[in-house]
């Protein structure tokens, strides 16, 4: 039987997403397919447990190489690829990072994409006021608004993202 959630969250949370995940595998239902907003899962006796990456370079590779590693690639949104393995009593359970300095890299890339992408709507932003300014279109300022808008909520996004880095540079710090 196929189940389907409609449920958000923030790049800057995508552990809480992760952990969702695991919480519904815990309950047998199996991630089938992800879309904007949209999970699709299928009931399943298995256990399993589901992890997230940023893949910014080279998916393709990335996929085949977890493939090689017997871990199966359920799917991928933008750059975000969904995996999975199932549990085996004598293993620990699947980790995609095992370590802080992995984990800050991690975030350090999806970091960069947040930065670019305020980048770009900051320019959208500048650009569109300045025509709207110089030569009155409405149309011209909304855009340049609404990308102001969108800029503020990118900024607040990536700053989460930083604290978060800044915190695990903390912690690798005092543990070393």
């Amino acid at each position: 039987m196929t189940k389907v959630v409609r449920k958000w969250f923030l790049v800057h949370n995508y552990q809480k997403e992760e952990d969702w995940l695991n919480e519904m595998a815990a309950q047998g239902y199996r991630l089938k397919k992800v879309a904007l907003g949209k999970y699709m899962f299928e009931e399943t006796t298995k256990d399993e447990t589901v992890r997230m990456v940023f893949m910014d370079q080279n998916k393709e590779e990335f996929i085949e190489f977890m493939e090689d590693m017997d871990i199966e690639h359920v799917d991928t949104l933008s750059n975000w690829g969904y995996f999975r393995k199932e549990n085996m009593s004598e293993e620990p359970k699947f980790e995609m990072f095992s370590d802080n300095e992995s984990r800050i890299k991690h975030l350090s890339n999806i970091l960069k994409m947040l930065l670019m992408f305020l980048a770009m709507n900051l320019f959208s932003a500048y650009s569109n006021l300045a025509i709207g300014e110089q030569v009155p279109n409405t149309w011209s300022v909304v855009v340049g608004i609404l990308s102001l808008c969108v800029s503020f909520f990118v900024a607040l996004v990536a700053y989460k993202m930083y604290m978060n880095i800044k915190a695990l540079k903390e912690n690798n710090r005092i543990q070393h």
